[in-house]
């Protein structure tokens, strides 16, 4: 049946819109097969979500120069003044640091970073992203139906490891990329105007590209602060995906500034530098699955960094409620622990449906400290799940009265079914408080909770990477 243009194109709008809704699109197919010009030889069609030209390496030395120079200026820089970096990263830079001069092409250099060895990533093979793919995607789908149409434009980097990944509805995909969309996504749906983003530890640069290649809303300019090992790969990852041009290292004393930013796609930050970004208004900042790993001091230093910068918005997901004595990959008791100038407008208990648990937090900076708003009584009705308890310790944080957090150290011993680890820091917070009314009535119980919660802790294990 030969239907009128006009009907036709209707149709195919149509059509267009309906398998968008699951994810799909329509692309024109081409026979014409690539020709070798010295030869006249047929050449295979190169895959289209791994291009020829990222494993181009002709381009890599100047970029891997770059990086190199980059990471020996910046890993000059004193840190005396800044925390030890712990169990987990001072082993690690040191062996990022004997590898980083013999790397050759980016492609080595990222697929090393995405071995689970060197603590960046946690890649599961394709056999176990090919299982569960489908369901990846219909849970972004449903959680997110205004992006549905969009998912499809969404994927992995060419770069990545191939035995990590596998071709679905046309893209690669991965599990640290579903998992990275997903963050993405829920900012995106919360959040508006995120032109200029920062990131607390950027690892690969991974979530940065995905931020920065989205469909939806890109930001203008990403920032990244990090140790200077983890910054080598986040540079040579992103500048072979953006071009050099486009990627800035700032190794010089002074600050930077809004203007300065807006040239670029993509800024690096050593930590040692941290204060250079003293006059930058931030839209959004996030942490994702790092500072759980991170020592108590280098929690406290972000969380005064984040009050003395200029920010709307701060994201986390990370470690929480996870058990006093089996707290093995945790590096601290409690992370983000914001201050009462932060009010949470996002609160979710285990969004991430893992085997550990997990809080994602939407934050905003608020000018005054946030009194209560009388939902105490209403949170402590009901029963004391995980989502229950993520909502009383943020009142408790927000509001900062020290008679509710007696009453929470209380409750969560007698009906949780194990001890959270967020109670040894709320327990110290009560005994350490200067001139602490509800310490000084109740000194012997909240010593004795101490001493139950110490006891407890040295016998477990944590700290295991």
């Amino acid at each position: 049946m030969n239907l009128p243009r006009p009907i036709r194109r209707l149709a195919k709008q149509m059509l267009q819109r309906c398998l968008a809704t699951f994810g799909y699109t329509i692309a024109r197919l081409t026979s014409e097969a690539p020709v070798n010009t010295a030869t006249g030889a047929t050449l295979p069609i190169p895959p289209p979500h791994r291009p020829a030209h990222f494993f181009d390496a002709t381009e890599d030395p100047p970029i891997l120069t770059q990086a190199k120079d980059n990471y020996r200026t910046s890993s000059l820089e004193p840190r005396h003044v800044l925390p030890p970096l712990g169990r987990r990263w001072s082993g690690l830079t040191e062996r990022l640091a004997q590898h980083i001069p013999k790397f050759e092409t980016v492609t080595a250099a990222i697929r090393a970073a995405q071995r689970m060895d060197f603590g960046f990533e946690s890649r599961r093979p394709a056999a176990y992203v090919k299982s569960l793919a489908d369901y990846f995607e219909e849970r972004l789908r449903m959680e997110y139906p205004a992006f549905a149409a969009s998912l499809a434009e969404f994927s992995d980097t060419p770069l990545a490891d191939p035995d990590t990944t596998i071709e679905h509805r046309g893209r690669l995909v991965s599990f640290p990329f579903y998992t990275q969309l997903r963050f993405v996504l829920t900012n995106l749906a919360h959040l508006h105007d995120l032109d200029l983003i920062c990131e607390i530890g950027g690892g690969t640069g991974g979530p940065a590209r995905l931020w920065l290649a989205n469909p939806i809303r890109p930001p203008r300019t990403y920032v990244i602060i990090d140790v200077p090992e983890s910054l080598f790969f986040s540079e040579v990852f992103l500048a072979k995906h953006f071009g050099a041009s486009a990627v800035y290292y700032h190794t010089a004393a002074d600050r930077l500034s809004q203007r300065s930013l807006e040239r670029y796609r993509a800024v690096l930050v050593p930590v040692s530098r941290l204060d250079s970004l003293a006059d930058i208004r931030f839209d959004l900042i996030i942490n994702t699955l790092s500072m759980q790993e991170m020592s108590e001091e280098w929690v406290d230093l972000y969380m005064r960094w984040l009050d003395r910068q200029a920010c709307r918005f701060f994201y986390s997901l990370n470690y929480f409620a996870q058990p006093l004595d089996r707290m093995v990959e945790g590096g601290n008791t409690w992370s983000p622990r914001l201050s009462r100038n932060w009010t949470a407008r996002l609160l979710q208990f285990n969004s991430q449906r893992s085997g550990r648990n997990f809080a994602e937090i939407i934050a905003e900076k608020t000018d005054a400290p946030w009194s209560g708003d009388g939902s105490w009584q209403r949170l402590s009705d009901r029963f004391l799940t995980g989502q229950t308890y993520l909502e009383l310790i943020d009142y408790v944080r927000a509001t900062g009265q020290e008679r509710l957090v007696l009453e929470l150290l209380r409750r969560t011993l007698k009906e949780f079914p194990y001890v959270p680890q967020e109670l040894w820091s709320l327990g110290r917070f009560l005994s350490t408080e200067a001139e602490c009314p509800i310490y000084e009535a109740h000194r012997a119980e909240i010593d004795a909770i101490n001493r139950q919660l110490a006891e407890i802790r040295n016998r477990g294990a944590e700290g295991a990477f």
